[in-house]
């Protein structure tokens, strides 16, 4: 509670002056606490803060901050950033008392009425104030869209961070419904590299943002040569943030796959370092029935920028499987068999080179792991993920944020509410 009471009233001290003075700003970038994963920073926003010391551009951070609703686990906080809680707590409230009937049936007509209607509201309390060339987001486009309404000619970019898939279902239906009647041409979203933005024009209509205005801008890490490695068996496992609901049946398939390999993975050497995902919940980790000396966890706040101590990872659609690529480590996927299984998504969209390294069942692991401790078979593993990730991360191109910056932005026309 003090957490909460703590950020409100830093958010509303600084919004609240915005009644009476006003602050300009190059760039405004806006994102969730729940990157905070390496000291209390957004590792993603590394390559453009520095650009922006560089060339002397005024930006403010607006760091919309959380805390678990199970176990109250706060998550980390960059002491340089505002609070955007204040604003979120209005936009909650005002979505109650603004009235709009079948707001609940997702982000068709009804929906955008009312966020509308409440952008209108908050634009005239707390952001007539507030001036900025470019926004930069980490927030999804649902957040996105509802800044637009505020800042109509402004030019909006949202950097991705994570992975994304092609579907066709309900929701995505109404992603491609939200796009077309909120977001206008002057805006962007910004991939780790050029591969990231072909897969997502194989994907025509299905994901929020218009293909033309996918750029590729490159990722925060600097890319660094395959350098020679042996299989020293150490085994990253990367978990899912899981919802509560399905979390035991997750948890259960993990545990099944540790128990049916046991005495292999402790007879021939191998130690499994299980990490959770940062955003997990806290009050239901994943227990074994017993204790295995081969396994063991590693900080869940730590951020993954180092694999020089694995040799093999384990996930089931983690972005992690990109991070590792680079740095020449194979990746074995725990196959779901559902709609977004990592078979759809990793093998037949992102095309990734070890069409085999899948479990299926809890057996599949033990063969696989026979297999790579053949020298050459590994090293040709390593070989081929590593080719293959070179086209998903590039390196950071300062001069797109400075076009961006410099981009003259069009007259706002609100598209009509197409039935």
């Amino acid at each position: 509670m003090k957490w909460r009471i703590r950020n409100n009233l830093l958010s509303a001290l600084f919004f609240g002056k915005l009644f009476f003075v006003k602050k300009k700003y190059d760039i405004v970038f806006i994102y969730r606490n729940t990157f905070n994963r390496e000291e209390g920073e957004n590792v993603l926003l590394h390559p453009f803060l520095e650009l922006c010391k560089k060339k002397g551009h005024k930006y403010l951070l607006l760091e919309s901050r959380h805390v678990q609703d199970e176990t109250g686990y706060p998550y980390l906080e960059n002491k340089n950033a505002i609070p955007f809680n204040f604003i979120n707590y209005l936009r909650t409230k005002l979505r109650q008392v603004v009235r709009v009937k079948h707001t609940d049936n997702g982000l068709g007509p009804q929906w955008i009425k009312r966020e509308r209607a409440v952008a209108g509201i908050l634009k005239k309390l707390f952001f007539r104030n507030l001036e900025t060339k470019l926004f930069i987001t980490l927030v999804g486009y649902e957040n996105v869209a509802f800044l637009k309404f505020i800042y109509k000619n402004t030019t909006f970019a949202e950097y991705q961070h994570g992975v994304f898939w092609c579907a066709d279902d309900r929701e995505t239906r109404e992603i491609n419904f939200f796009r077309k009647n909120s977001l206008n041409t002057n805006t962007y979203y910004l991939t780790y590299g050029k591969g990231f933005c072909d897969v997502y024009k194989r994907c025509p209509g299905r994901l929020p943002y218009f293909a033309k205005n996918v750029i590729s801008l490159g990722y925060y890490r600097e890319i660094s040569p395959l350098k020679k490695k042996n299989n020293n068996k150490t085994i990253l496992y990367t978990l899912q943030n899981v919802d509560m609901e399905n979390n035991s049946r997750y948890y259960q398939s993990i545990k099944e796959i540790v128990e049916r390999n046991a005495d292999y993975l402790s007879l021939n050497g191998y130690h499994i370092l299980f990490k959770n995902h940062p955003r997990y919940e806290r009050g239901d980790p994943l227990i074994f029935k017993k204790n295995y000396s081969f396994i063991s966890f590693i900080d869940d706040t730590k951020s993954l920028t180092n694999f020089s101590d694995i040799s093999l990872h384990i996930t089931s659609k983690s972005t992690t499987a990109f991070d590792a690529s680079v740095q020449g480590i194979p990746t074995v996927f725990v196959d779901t068999c559902e709609e977004r299984s990592p078979s759809k998504i990793f093998f037949d969209l992102y095309q990734y080179p070890l069409k085999d390294f899948k479990i299926t069942q809890a057996g599949s692991l033990q063969n696989i792991l026979k297999r790579t401790e053949n020298p050459e078979f590994y090293h040709l593993c390593r070989k081929e993920v590593y080719i293959w990730s070179q086209s998903y991360y590039q390196a950071f191109d300062e001069s797109i944020i400075i076009d961006l910056l410099n981009k003259d932005a069009k007259p706002y026309t609100s598209r009509a509410i197409e039935k």
